[in-house]
């Protein structure tokens, strides 16, 4: 992998051109690998349709990063402030939020106690859709690049 960015940083435009246009040609297949593992985790909820919905691929001389969640919103809340508590899960899902709250007849203050964490996943360091669909499509992105970078640089 590491060969084939420094070959992408050293590649003609033409070159990076291609490369570029095979990346978007593989985002669906991302996307939709990410679906996949959305369904299959906690039965595929809303939210996990959301986020694989929202993930995008960024080639540059670094090579390729996968932006998952700078698209869209759940609720009021932008989806980045989100994934990661849905891709990796929390620890506690038994945590208690306390706040006070007032009722708008008697205007008094009360405490309440909520579970805010029992909607989220049990943890889990390896991520529930967008790590392991990666690391699926991962070689294959490779291969294609190098199939691009080859074909670039065969005398015609």
């Amino acid at each position: 992998m590491k060969a084939a960015a420094a070959l992408f940083a050293h590649a003609p435009d033409e070159t990076r051109k291609a490369i570029r246009k095979a990346n978007r040609e593989m985002e669906p297949q991302i996307a939709r690998m990410i679906s996949q593992h959305a369904g299959a985790a906690r039965d595929g909820s809303k939210v996990d349709f959301k986020i694989a919905d929202s993930v995008r691929i960024n080639t540059g001389q670094a090579g390729v990063t996968v932006v998952v969640g700078n698209v869209g919103k759940v609720g009021r809340a932008p989806i980045r402030d989100i994934v990661w508590q849905y891709e990796f899960g929390t620890n506690d899902r038994e945590h208690r939020t306390e706040y006070l709250s007032r009722q708008r007849t008697s205007k008094k203050a009360m405490g309440v106690k909520r579970r805010t964490r029992r909607q989220l996943p049990r943890r889990t360091p390896d991520g529930r859709m967008v790590y392991p669909a990666v690391a699926d499509i991962a070689p294959k992105l490779v291969a294609e690049w190098v199939r691009v970078i080859a074909q670039a640089v065969t005398p015609k």
